[in-house]
């Protein structure tokens, strides 16, 4: 299970997400919808401990996602972004 409790979170000046908060158990299927920059792919990034709130706190499983070491952290959630950079290489 994931529960965010009152997440905010800021880029510079600008807060994208202030006092979120939700509760998703483990095998639901949840769908994040809104308008390009309504903050979706922050919410996530928070879910996976790639960004951290500036204010609340992320739970998964009922612990805090900061006190899981990396592998055990692993082992409970993963994030596959839509569109991740690629290398320069030639070929």
């Amino acid at each position: 299970m994931i529960d965010l409790q009152n997440v905010s979170f800021s880029y510079g000046r600008e807060k994208i997400l202030h006092q979120v908060s939700c509760r998703m158990a483990n095998g639901e299927i949840v769908g994040l919808i809104g308008p390009n920059g309504a903050g979706k792919s922050t919410l996530l990034r928070l879910c996976a401990r790639i960004l951290k709130p500036l204010e609340g706190s992320v739970l998964v499983d009922e612990r805090p996602a900061g006190d899981y070491p990396a592998k055990a952290f692993a082992r409970q959630l993963a994030f596959l972004p839509q569109s991740r950079p690629t290398p320069a290489l030639s070929v």
